[in-house]
């Protein structure tokens, strides 16, 4: 993820991302809809109720956006 300078000085934005269900670092990794810790290794598979309505990566990026962008 990129963050812009000013966001960076401005905004505590390393608060808001995900983390380690086990170890709490943000260094995580989707793939398939599976969530995998590189630092551990913890992984969460997809959840069936993830709030999208066909599950797809485009969808998930979607919802992304519009919970970072629509505060």
């Amino acid at each position: 993820m990129l963050v812009c300078p000013d966001c960076q000085q401005t905004h505590n934005w390393i608060a808001d991302l995900d983390r380690c269900g086990s170890c709490g670092s943000t260094m995580l990794v989707r793939a398939l809809g599976e969530t995998r810790c590189r630092e551990c290794g913890w992984t969460k598979a997809a959840a069936g109720g993830s709030g999208n309505a066909d599950g797809s990566l485009a969808a998930e990026v979607e919802a992304a956006l519009r919970r970072q962008f629509e505060r």
